[in-house]
Formats: C-alpha cells, sequence, structure tokens
C-alpha cells in the first residue's frame, strides 16, 4: 500500500494513474495567474497578442503527454520561453511524473510556485513531489503551508494528520485538523476521527491511545477515494495499524467500494492477521469476489495459510478473468499460479503455466528459471545446466540463474565443473558477497573448507551483516577447530558486526552445544542491539520456553505482543505459555486479545472455556465459549469434550442428557483417558453406576497422568462399593 509513481500523479487531471487513488489536487490547463491576465489586456489593447504562441504550445504538449512525453516536454519548455512560467513548468513537472522523475517534477513545481506563489494546487502538488522523491517531512512543510494559507481546503490537515510522524509534527497536524473541524458542520467523519484518533496516539495523550471515538452524526468516510489514499499515506508513515483501521471502517461503511478490497486484504497479510484476511474474505460483497485482483489477493491468503492447492484454483480462476489486452497481469498471474503448483509439487501444471508465460514473453527469465528449477527437483540435470546457461548468457549478471545452474552441476555430481561455474558467478558478480557464499558452499561440500573459508571471509568483508555467510562460517570453523574454535570466532564476528542475527545464530550454536549460558547471553544480546526487533525477543522466549524458564519466557512473549499488536501469533504463543504455566487470570486476558484478533480461533474458544472453570469460576461464561468453539467445529472430539464437560461441571440436571452426547462422541472418536474418565463422571452423577465403571476403569487402565487421576481414582473406589 506504498504510494506509487502514477501517470498524472498530483499534477494532472488529464491523465489519471490506475486504481483508487485520487491526486490531492488538480491541475488543468488554466488561465495565467491574475498578473499575466493583465498583462495580456495591457498588451491587448496596444494591439499585441502573446496569449497565442504559449496557448498552441500548451495545447500540443497536453495533447502529447499521454503518448509522447518527450515531445511534449519540448512544447512546455516552449511555452516557458514564450512567457506561460506557470502552466509551462507545471506541464514538465506532469512529464517529469509520468517518467517517475520526482525529483525533477519538484524542481519544476517549485519553478512554477514562483511564479505564482499562491497557487494552491501547484502547491500541494509539490508536497505529492517531495513524498514520492523520499522527503516526507519537506513534504509535511509544504501542506502546512497549504492548511495556513488556504483554510478551506478540507483535504491539508488529513494529509498533514497522516503523514506526522514525530510528537512535534503531530502536535502541529493535531492543531490544524482541530481548527478544521470546528470549522465544520457536521464535525468532519469517520477519516478525520481516525486521523486524530492516531495523532493523539502520537502524543501520547492518556487514556486516549489507540482511540477511536464513535462517529455517530457524522459523515462515514463518504469519500472512498480519500480513504484510500490516506490508509496508503499512514502506511508509509509506519502507522499501519491506523491504516488497517480505517480501510476496516471504510468497506464496513461502503461494502461495494471495489477499490478499497485489495487495500485491506493486503494490510492484513502485511500484518500477519491471517485470520482477519480470511472474515474479510468472507464478509466481501460476493459480487466482488471473483475479480481478477481480489481472486489473486484470496490466493496469496491461500499461500499464507500452507494451501497451495487452494491458492492455485484461486489464480486459475483469477487467469480466466484477466481481461486478454492486461497482458501484464496475465503474464504475473501465470508466473504466481505456476509458483503454486510448484509448491503443490505439481510439476507438469506447474510447467505449462510456465510455458503459457513465454508464449507471451518468449524472453520472460522468471519463467526459465522456474523451469530449470523444476527440471532440476526431476532430476533433469542435463536440461537444467543447458537452459541456466543459456540465461546467463543472455544476461551475465543474472544471480538467480548463477546460483540454480551450480545446485545442477552439483547435484549432477559435476565437481569440477561446478568449481568453474562458482569462478565464473564471481567474475561475473565480483561485488556481489552472496557469489562467494555460494562458492564457498561449494568448496566446503566438496572436501575444501580451507579455501571456502577464505571465501567467507571476503563475503563477510562485502557485507558484514550477510547471515548465510555467517552461519556457513561457523560450520567450516566447526569443521576445521572444533565448537570452541567456532564459538569464538563467531563471537568476534558478531561483535564487530554489531548484527542482532548474528547473536541469534551464535545462540543457537551455543544452545546445540549445551551450553545453555553462553547460549542465553548471546540471545539476550540480541535483544539489546535491537530491542524493537520482535525477532529477537521471539527467538529468546522460545530458547527460554523450551529450557523450561516460563517466566522469563513469558515476560519475552510480552514484548513481542507490544512490538506486534495486531498479530496472532505472539499473542497465541503467550496464552498458551500462560495456561502452561498455571496463571489463570493473565492467560485469561491473552485469549480474549486473542479472540479480538480472530473471533473463530478456536483454541483460543476452547482454552479460554476452560480458563472460566477454574477459580474465580464463571460456568456460564465458560459454557458460551465452549458452544462458540462446538459451533465453529462440531466433529471436534476435544471440543465436544470440553462442552461436555463444562455442561456437567455447571450442576444443571437439564444440562445432563446433552453432555452425556458429547462425552460419549468425544470417548468413542479419540482414545484418550481423560476423555473416559469426564464420560465416567457425567454417567455417576446420572445414576448409571455400571456404566462409569466401564468408563472410569478404561480411564484409569492406561498409566498416563492426565488432570483428575486421583479424582477419577477416588470415584471408582466410591461407586464400586
Amino acid at each position: 500500500m506504498q504510494p506509487t509513481p502514477q501517470a498524472g500523479g498530483l499534477g494532472s487531471r488529464l491523465v489519471r494513474g490506475p486504481g483508487p487513488y485520487r491526486p490531492w489536487g488538480e491541475i488543468s490547463a488554466r488561465a495565467p495567474a491574475p498578473g499575466a491576465l493583465l498583462l495580456a489586456v495591457v498588451l491587448g489593447v496596444a494591439g499585441v497578442c502573446c496569449e497565442a504562441p504559449y496557448r498552441s504550445e500548451l495545447g500540443a504538449a497536453d495533447a502529447l503527454l499521454g503518448s509522447d512525453t518527450a515531445a511534449a516536454a519540448k512544447h512546455y519548455q516552449k511555452a516557458v520561453k514564450l512567457g506561460a512560467a506557470l502552466q509551462g513548468n507545471v506541464g514538465l513537472a506532469r512529464v517529469s511524473e509520468r517518467q517517475g522523475e520526482w525529483k525533477k517534477a519538484v524542481r519544476y513545481y517549485s519553478v512554477a510556485l514562483q511564479a505564482a506563489p499562491n497557487d494552491e494546487d501547484v502547491r500541494m502538488a509539490l508536497a505529492h513531489a517531495h513524498l514520492m522523491a523520499g522527503s516526507r517531512d519537506r513534504a509535511f512543510q509544504e501542506l502546512d503551508k497549504v492548511a495556513v494559507r488556504h483554510p478551506a481546503n478540507p483535504r491539508a490537515p488529513l494529509l498533514l494528520g497522516a503523514l506526522a510522524h514525530t510528537r512535534e509534527q503531530a502536535k502541529l497536524a493535531l492543531a490544524r485538523l482541530d481548527r478544521d473541524l470546528s470549522a465544520r458542520a457536521p464535525a468532519g467523519g469517520l477519516e478525520r476521527t481516525v486521523v486524530r484518533s492516531e495523532l493523539l496516539r502520537l502524543l501520547a495523550e492518556p487514556g486516549k491511545a489507540d482511540t477511536v471515538p464513535a462517529a455517530s452524526g457524522e459523515r462515514l468516510v463518504d469519500d472512498v477515494a480519500l480513504a484510500a489514499e490516506l490508509a496508503r499515506l499512514m502506511n508509509q508513515s509506519g502507522r499501519a495499524r491506523a491504516a488497517l483501521t480505517l480501510l476496516r471502517a471504510a468497506t464496513t461503511q461502503h461494502p461495494g467500494a471495489r477499490e478499497l478490497w485489495p487495500d485491506l486484504l493486503r494490510q492484513e497479510l502485511a500484518l500477519g492477521n491471517v485470520g482477519e484476511a480470511e472474515r474479510a474474505a468472507e464478509r466481501m460483497p460476493a459480487s466482488l469476489r471473483d475479480t481478477a485482483e481480489l481472486l489473486e489477493l484470496r490466493a496469496a491468503l491461500a499461500t499464507a495459510t500452507r494451501e497451495p492447492r487452494r491458492a492455485a484454483e484461486l489464480l486459475r480462476r483469477a487467469v480466466d478473468r484477466t481481461e486478454p489486452s492486461d497482458e501484464p497481469r496475465r503474464v504475473t498471474r501465470l508466473l504466481l499460479l505456476g509458483q503454486a503448483l510448484a509448491a503443490d509439487k505439481q510439476n507438469g501444471p506447474a510447467a505449462k503455466a510456465f510455458d503459457q508465460v513465454l508464449e507471451l514473453e518468449p524472453a520472460n527469465p522468471v519463467a526459465k528459471l522456474a523451469l530449470a528449477a523444476i527440471d532440476v527437483g526431476e532430476s533433469r540435470f542435463d536440461r537444467a545446466i543447458e537452459s541456466t546457461r543459456a540465461l546467463i548468457a543472455a544476461q551475465p549478471t543474472f544471480a538467480k540463474a548463477h546460483e540454480l545452474l551450480i545446485a545442477a552441476l552439483s547435484a549432477a555430481k559435476n565437481a569440477e565443473e561446478a568449481r568453474v561455474a562458482c569462478n565464473a558467478y564471481v567474475a561475473a558478480l565480483p561485488k556481489d558477497p552472496a557469489a562467494y557464499a555460494m562458492r564457498a558452499k561449494v568448496l566446503q561440500a566438496q572436501g575444501n573448507a580451507k579455501d571456502a573459508l577464505g571465501d567467507l571471509e571476503h563475503a563477510l568483508h562485502l557485507d558484514p551483516q550477510l547471515v548465510p555467510a555467517f552461519e556457513l562460517l561457523l560450520d567450516v570453523e566447526k569443521e576445521l577447530g572444533g565448537n570452541k574454535a567456532a564459538a569464538e570466532t563467531g563471537a568476534k564476528l558478531a561483535e564487530r558486526s554489531g548484527s542482532w542475527r548474528f547473536w541469534l545464530r551464535l545462540g543457537a550454536l551455543h544452545s546445540a552445544n549445551n551450553q545453555f549460558a553462553a547460549a542465553q547471553r548471546a540471545f539476550a544480546k540480541a535483544t539489546t542491539i535491537a530491542p524493537r526487533e520482535s525477532d529477537a525477543w521471539r527467538a529468546l522466549a522460545s530458547y527460554l520456553a523450551a529450557r523450561g524458564a516460563r517466566a522469563e519466557a513469558i515476560a519475552a512473549l510480552e514484548k513481542v505482543v507490544e512490538l506486534e499488536p495486531g498479530r496472532e501469533e505472539p499473542i497465541r504463543e503467550l496464552a498458551k505459555l500462560q495456561h502452561l504455566a498455571g496463571l489463570v487470570v493473565p492467560a485469561r486476558k491473552s485469549y480474549e486479545a486473542w479472540l479480538k484478533l480472530n473471533p473463530r480461533a478456536l483454541a483460543a474458544l476452547n482454552n479460554l472455556a476452560l480458563l472460566y472453570a477454574e477459580p474465580p469460576a464463571d460456568f456460564d461464561k465458560a459454557v458460551a465459549l465452549a458452544e462458540r468453539a462446538y459451533r465453529e467445529s462440531s466433529h471436534s472430539p476435544p471440543v465436544n469434550d470440553t462442552l461436555g464437560w463444562l455442561l456437567v461441571r455447571r450442576g444443571t440436571e437439564a444440562d445432563l442428557p446433552r453432555a452425556l452426547q458429547l462425552l460419549r462422541f468425544a470417548a468413542s472418536a479419540q482414545a484418550v483417558p481423560e476423555h473416559q474418565y469426564h464420560l465416567g463422571a457425567a454417567l455417576a452423577a446420572t445414576g448409571d453406576k455400571a456404566g462409569a465403571q466401564v468408563s472410569l476403569r478404561a480411564a484409569l487402565a492406561r498409566k498416563d497422568a492426565f488432570p483428575g487421576r486421583a479424582v477419577a481414582e477416588t470415584l471408582l473406589r466410591q461407586i464400586s462399593r
């Protein structure tokens, strides 16, 4: 959802970019500034007409802009020379936008503003060009000038809020936005509410963080294009959660807004919210689900949930629905289809998809490389070697082709040619550390660890933070000098590089060598170097949990949750670890937070139901949660067992018939002692002592420890008297 260079960009009404993006301000071929008009009137009275020459040049330039930017630029330059400083420079900026040369666009808009300092549209266009050129702070400054000089502009305060990324900018943007809200009736809309809320979060006002006030009685995102634009800007400003909030609100208010759904699905997937992305796809109107773009995104969702076959089915439909004239999208979707089929080990159909790509683009290197990879996977080494060599001949710096050629030669046991190919890779890309790392890998595999060490040292000289080279170097050092030498070298390199990823790898090495204190220090060092990197905290938590240090692991996972507030995986792991540690109240809170992210998470519903049966118990709430889990998966033995057992424990006689039905299903479907114990206890509660004895003996016949074993033994003795 990053803003991308688009045809026409901010400064064009005649040429629009694709998709929902709408420019902040629109510039067309307008009349000259008031001063130029006055001059034209004076000259006209004198019998001199100076409008026609530059007017004709501007007309020709505008006509050519969509087809020949170079020719259009020449006409705009002539118009500037003939006196049209404003329109000509705006035109040259528009040309630069179409060519993706945003810094040039900045220069031209700046010159245009010299001719018309108060031109609102040009200044908005300049702000956009600054943003696209990577100068977010300059864009913010120009937008603030618009907000001050043109208080009636409804977009400038919103855009300021979306771009603010420091406390100082947030304060300024909030002041502009509040002034804007007070001047409007009704007071703004949901997009303003969300932006204001996010500014308050940046300012860390007590009690205001991450809140979105209700928008009843207000205008709710009636400008779909603006909602999409604000979401993109928030995302670019590092406020992905705010962008997601806005997109969720906008799609709820406007479910038929075709342009918002792709952005929402992309954002959910980017934040790792697979469950939310699935629900978004479900609530999407049926009329939109089968558009080619959304089929492609649903395929990305299936890929994220490791369903390559489902992804392939969706991509086939996306290909079928792609317009014949849209060849680039067809090629992209065919490539994705081939990759999904290959991931599902359907090499034949995958090869057909890549062949279709080559029919459309005979020189497509990605398809050729993918076909070569399939050949390697099916041991057709000669064909793979031939095709990768052809790719390298056409493009000597094609790194992936070099790597696949080396892999094919190595798999074919052609050691000498593999070494030659490695040397060719290094010669073609002498400054690419990956080339040296690849050669080192081949040398090590061929028993030449010393030469491999030299290549790895050079790779790390070129890129001191290249993780694959560091990992391979640890292996080589271990082979040459043992575990101690590898650890010592690794510590020196990790200290020198300052790479937290190196410390994680070093921690794994220490752990494998049973040097647990050193491993924990290495993992902790990674979190010290990179306190905002969730992967570092996750690795530390995983290590601590494996070592049984649950309290420390929980603290590390809490940090992961703090850094990734919108992702299910960390809150899921935290809840389970708290549950295992017997921390009932904290685990309840974590499961509830997980359910906010994914209301249909089966494990969260089931486990939280069990926790609400623990002191302080709330059996009605426990049963309600278990019922929700049952609706999600009525054929799951554990879910049946949980609901049935909670109905028994609630102690209502009317619950017993259904409880028995559920527990019988669980006990018959899964040979788990705990299920037999629960069924036995339920039968005993109904007075069926014979049936209860059978179930309890079945539970106790196995020596497995299970929760309630002691109670089951006591109950069996009581009913057997």
